[in-house]
């Protein structure tokens, strides 16, 4: 019954902080149309199905190769027949995807070295924050490429490039949040009460640390995009004929002069998808900025 009593309050301190930020991050319209862009292009990835066979985005039809937008292929056709729109529908799944299976698992890796080495400090934290630093002195392209020269391209290969590359980003981003809150009150508090470290980290530090993650998260998932794009154009990554933005890319510089809708289509979609995540990711910047409460 005691327990009851002391969660219920801290459930709805919860509650209303994020009615509070929810509140300041609608005054945002630009903030309010990235979240509408980006939801409606994940309902079209997650119903890709529903909306179009798979196969008109894979399988080849010569006799209609290179058509212009028409009521029976609304963007045109590509240069094997395909459907321009089937697969950007379906490439949406794929582009998402690895933006946000990438910034999940290299925030959960950066963020779990980050919070050891923020914590613990000392000779741990300098010899992981040596090894983060020659980490961030390479271009994150550049990793990739490296990265997916060594292993090969494909899907998977591209998901471990880019999540090397941005697992840095994430720990230096959880590591100097954590520097300005551990010896904070509560935090000493805890520590006096008996509470153990991993517990302190979990419970007490990573929450509090949740601002500037989500904000960078949020921004990240926009340049992974950008970056699985940029691989599969010049063939190091989603190997074809899967149905990937970037690869769609590749598919139609060849055509750019007589069939500018096979390239012109896909880089809205990847135009569209970066924009609506840096509006919303500027937008949460600004809801949870302490500063701003007033």
């Amino acid at each position: 019954m005691k327990k009851t009593k002391h969660e219920a309050p801290r459930t709805d301190k919860k509650r209303s902080q994020l009615l509070e930020v929810w509140g300041r991050l609608k005054k945002s319209k630009v903030a309010i149309a990235g979240l509408v862009i980006l939801a409606l292009l994940i309902l079209m990835a997650v119903f890709a199905d529903v909306l179009v066979d798979y196969e008109l985005a894979i399988a080849q039809n010569m006799p209609e190769k290179l058509q212009g937008p028409s009521p029976a292929h609304w963007l045109g056709t590509d240069g094997f027949g395909r459907d321009i729109l089937a697969r950007i529908i379906h490439g949406s799944r794929i582009s998402l995807s690895i933006g946000f299976v990438s910034v999940i698992v290299s925030l959960a890796v950066g963020g779990a070295i980050g919070s050891i080495a923020g914590y613990y400090g000392g000779t741990l934290d300098m010899i992981v924050m040596r090894f983060i630093d020659v980490l961030m002195a390479i271009p994150s392209m550049l990793m990739c490429i490296c990265v997916v020269t060594v292993l090969g391209p494909g899907m998977s290969n591209l998901l471990v490039a880019i999540t090397i590359s941005y697992v840095a980003t994430f720990c230096v981003i959880v590591r100097s949040s954590i520097l300005t809150i551990k010896n904070s009150d509560y935090i000493e508090a805890a520590r006096a009460t008996g509470v153990g470290t991993f517990r302190i980290i979990l419970k007490h530090i990573i929450p509090n640390t949740m601002g500037p993650i989500m904000v960078q998260a949020t921004l990240s998932i926009g340049s992974v995009i950008l970056s699985a794009a940029g691989l599969s154009f010049v063939g190091l990554g989603v190997m074809p004929p899967t149905p990937e933005w970037g690869a769609i890319l590749t598919e139609g510089k060849e055509f750019i002069r007589t069939a500018p809708h096979i390239v012109l289509f896909p880089g809205i979609a990847i135009m569209l998808a970066v924009m609506s995540l840096n509006f919303l990711g500027d937008g949460l910047r600004d809801a949870l900025d302490p500063r701003l409460k007033q």
